[in-house]
């Protein structure tokens, strides 16, 4: 095995503390492919993803030694300790692949496009590390016979033209059984008062549970189809269990739809791991983040798809991490989210007092409608509509817009992508409102009780969205 190939187990840059026990739980936490980095200000919010694989009962070494790369920065560290190789499995690299990273992107390399000099890096390049994908996920615009004919155009060319197995949800799948069903991987139990994260051993809830399957399993895509049939009557013996369901691994996401048909692909992936390219195309009526034209599908996927060593160039959009806590601090609600979170009124007439901190530091009070937690991507979505500012996806930041102030001091905000930001709900300067509401990419309504908290923070992996041209090209065409 060639000495280069050694130095892809683990990458950390200078500022990172070997010895942070923060780190070492990240890291553990993973147990998947990551790179952690540090932003320059010695903020332990700043460790983010890829290029790790690690088991959590070994040491990890505190001596790290320098190597040169130039993607990520002039001088890295390699841990010796990792120095096992966790990519045996993959094929062997050239030194085509030596500037690329591993892990950061489920199925593909990374080459950030960004200076090395920039900690916090959004614009990359990727290269597929199995040749081209094998599994494909298909996702299309609910309830629109234009996009379903699409579907099964574009599942077939993938099948006879390159050999992928296709999956759909399961509501397509009754329509196409050519086509497999996807199933995603398990939601974590947040029954009180168990804490997902101190209690990293609580089981996950079964599958036949989780209301992505059920949900879709109970409805056709086709409202031509007939009703289920009814339910058995009460005498009737039990079924027998059905076997466990294994969720499904993708190596590619392709949208048919609008911007919302992206946000319900990425819910398919609730925990925070790293996850595979996406390619939309357009369908719907908005397209800030579908760049590709739908009628050229062939053309498109003909070099996305294909076996050299040609990269792709990609966005990778942030993710954040929302934890929504009861007045007791247990965890009532985690989702990850593309474009934002939602603090609101709910049906209460009057306004909402809320508290906002940023990395523990009280940053002001807000008697509003609601408050906007916002990634860059979400900045042109219910953000921009309440006043807040459009911000290129490639910017590594926090958006914090207020819904209807009711104060000239509260303008909307522009924090660090790594700033965790905590907001408050008072009991005693909210009386009269029995609860307020958080939302999720506008899905997932939660109550949050009074003296009940939401936290967001920079989720570890985030969305790497394949565009058709390098930096901001397609969001700024999306704009104008």
């Amino acid at each position: 095995m060639s000495s280069r190939r050694q130095l892809l187990p683990l990458i950390f840059y200078r500022n990172v503390d070997f010895s942070s026990i923060v780190l070492k739980k990240a890291i553990c936490g993973l147990k998947s492919k990551c790179l952690a980095y540090n932003d320059g200000y010695g903020s332990d919010s700043a460790i983010r993803t890829a290029l790790i694989t690690h088991d959590c009962s070994s040491p990890i070494s505190t001596e790290p030694s320098i190597h040169s790369h130039s993607s990520f920065s002039d001088e890295i560290y390699t841990s010796p300790s990792l120095a096992g190789d966790p990519c045996a499995d993959h094929e062997a690299i050239t030194d085509d692949y030596l500037k690329f990273g591993r892990g950061l992107v489920h199925g593909a390399l990374v080459e950030f496009t960004d200076s090395p000099n920039l900690r916090l890096r959004r614009r990359a390049k990727i290269l597929w590390t199995h040749g081209r994908p094998k599994t494909v996920l298909l996702v299309k615009k609910h309830m629109n016979s234009e996009a379903t004919k699409l579907l099964y155009e574009i599942g077939t060319f993938l099948q006879n033209t390159f050999g992928a197995t296709v999956y759909v949800e399961t509501g397509v799948a009754r329509q196409f059984p050519q086509f497999r069903q996807f199933v995603p991987k398990p939601l974590p139990d947040l029954s009180p008062p168990l804490d997902s994260r101190s209690n990293p051993g609580c089981p996950p809830r079964p599958l036949s549970d989780d209301p992505r399957i059920s949900a879709s399993a109970d409805s056709n895509d086709d409202p031509s189809s007939p009703l289920p049939p009814p339910s058995p009557p009460l005498s009737s013996p039990p079924p027998p269990p059905s076997p466990p369901l294994i969720p499904t691994p993708v190596d590619l996401i392709i949208t048919l739809g609008g911007d919302g048909t992206v946000l319900h692909s990425t819910s398919l992936f609730p925990n925070d791991e790293s996850l595979p390219p996406l390619l939309s195309f357009a369908m719907g009526t908005l397209g800030f983040l579908t760049p590709f034209e739908a009628h050229e599908y062939r053309e498109t996927l003909a070099v996305v798809m294909s076996e050299d060593t040609m990269p792709l160039d990609c966005t990778l959009r942030t993710r954040k991490r929302c934890e929504v806590f009861t007045e007791d601090g247990h965890i009532k609600a985690v989702h990850h989210v593309l474009n934002e979170c939602v603090l609101d009124r709910g049906s209460h007439s009057g306004a909402v007092t809320l508290e906002m901190f940023s990395d523990g530091v009280f940053v002001s009070s807000a008697d509003a409608d609601g408050l906007i937690v916002s990634t860059p991507s979400g900045s042109t979505a219910y953000s921009m509509s309440a006043g807040g500012p459009m911000v290129a996806p490639s910017v590594p930041c926090t958006v914090i817009t207020p819904i209807a102030p009711h104060s000239l001091s509260f303008r909307p905000l522009v924090l660090s992508e790594n700033s965790s930001v905590l907001v408050h709900l008072p009991a005693h300067r909210n009386r009269d409102l029995p609860y307020a509401r958080v939302s999720f990419d506008g899905k997932h309504a939660v109550e949050l009780p009074k003296n009940g908290s939401l936290m967001v923070s920079a989720a570890l992996c985030p969305l790497p969205l394949l565009s058709r041209g390098g930096h901001d090209a397609d969001w700024f065409e999306g704009i104008t």
